[in-house]
């Protein structure tokens, strides 16, 4: 009970932080540190317009099928307010896939959760409240996207205590360490991967951004994979944070390299397409040589942008940490990002799918407000729409 009475509390702080990534301090991916600094503090910040955007929708279009069946696939938010009245499951949410369907979208992540209390727990617990993701939820909303022709990921995600990162959990030495987490972690993770077979789920995602389990236990990780395997007969992913990808080293033990690509594509608010576009292809120059590697495709299990300026400077930054910016600079960053990103991952034969960050079960939520990641009613949603619209390229 004890452990239930803090989860519960933590959720109206936790939910948004479900999966969020966190930056490395410096890297290569805009050619200096600058483009991982600055603006994590939430400040509002003057953004000069990015000019260079195409300024026709459809000026970024699919060249054929395969570039329209990569780039359309949106990772699918449960709405958990009010009891969850409109998320997974509810009439609400039908309606939500419904309209994703209409817009030519191919596919749909589902998120589960597990909660750990803090970052040295050894205890993974499987959410079972009233409001959240429950099998029985998902399991109808699974059954309504492949209804319409929707394939379906299933990929559980680790709540933390106190809004902490999955990416620093550091198991308790006097509770077990990390053979204590892997074995909690293993139970978790095998019911899961039964459920996906249940649900005749097209992808199984092993793991979300488990950064410093990911270092420290790769062989666990084999084993587990391995484990999986057993009863789970569709395709693996381990989706790794954007500046995680290049120390996994089971790639080749699963069926793609996947990536949460909340990696910077500029320096400061308001960059050009040309900037973000470059920056873009280097990001994909790097991942799908190391998919190369190892004979895989590429899977970009979480790419987005929220609406403010500054958006494409840090992905990673969440909607709760920053005030209310308004959307004018942030819709046409947030705009521009898209077309970069559907310019080049969108394209590259390397890349299987991207799956958008991200579509509430209820569209009309105001869970993050107007600067949220979500591109329904603003100009990147018109991109998207235009690219994924269904008929002829």
């Amino acid at each position: 009970m004890k452990h239930l009475l803090l989860w519960l509390a933590t959720v109206a702080t936790v939910v948004a932080w479900a999966a969020c990534a966190r930056p490395s301090p410096t890297d290569a991916g805009t050619g200096t540190s600058a483009a991982t600094s600055a603006t994590a503090s939430g400040a509002a910040t003057e953004a000069t317009p990015a000019a260079a955007a195409p300024a026709d929708d459809s000026a970024i279009a699919p060249s054929d099928a395969d570039d329209r069946a990569r780039a359309c696939n949106v990772c699918y938010a449960h709405n958990w307010q009010g009891g969850g009245a409109r998320g997974y499951g509810s009439a609400t949410s039908a309606a939500s896939l419904d309209e994703l369907a209409d817009t030519g979208m191919g596919a749909v992540s589902l998120t589960a959760f597990g909660w750990m209390s803090s970052l040295s727990s050894t205890e993974i617990r499987i959410a079972r409240v009233p409001g959240s993701e429950t099998f029985d939820r998902m399991r109808v909303d699974a059954e309504r996207a492949r209804a319409l022709g929707l394939d379906v990921m299933v990929k559980p995600h680790l709540w933390i205590g106190h809004g902490d990162w999955r990416g620093d959990i550091d198991p308790a030495e006097d509770a077990g360490g990390w053979d204590a987490w892997f074995d909690s972690y293993e139970a978790f993770i095998l019911e899961h991967a039964r459920f996906a077979a249940s649900i005749d789920a097209a992808w199984f995602c092993v793991g979300v951004e488990l950064v410093s389990s990911t270092r420290a236990h790769p062989d666990r990780w084999r084993a587990l994979i391995a484990a999986i395997r057993e009863v789970y007969d569709g395709r693996l992913v381990y989706a790794a944070n954007w500046d995680e990808v290049d120390h996994v080293t089971f790639h080749d033990a699963l069926d793609a390299v996947g990536v949460q690509h909340f990696a910077p594509l500029a320096e400061a608010p308001g960059a050009d397409f040309a900037t973000l576009r470059a920056a873009s292809q280097r990001w994909l120059e790097r991942w799908s040589g190391i998919a190369a590697e190892v004979d895989r495709p590429l899977v970009l299990t979480e790419v987005g942008f929220m609406n403010r300026a500054g958006g494409a400077v840090e992905p990673w930054v969440w909607p709760e940490h920053l005030p209310d910016v308004g959307s004018e600079a942030g819709d046409l960053e947030q705009r521009t990002a898209y077309l970069a990103t559907l310019d080049t991952f969108g394209r590259a034969d390397a890349v299987e799918q991207i799956y958008w960050w991200k579509w509430f079960s209820d569209p009309d939520t105001d869970e993050e407000g107007i600067v949220g990641f979500s591109p329904r009613g603003k100009p990147a949603g018109t991109v998207l729409q235009s690219f994924c619209a269904p008929g002829d390229p």
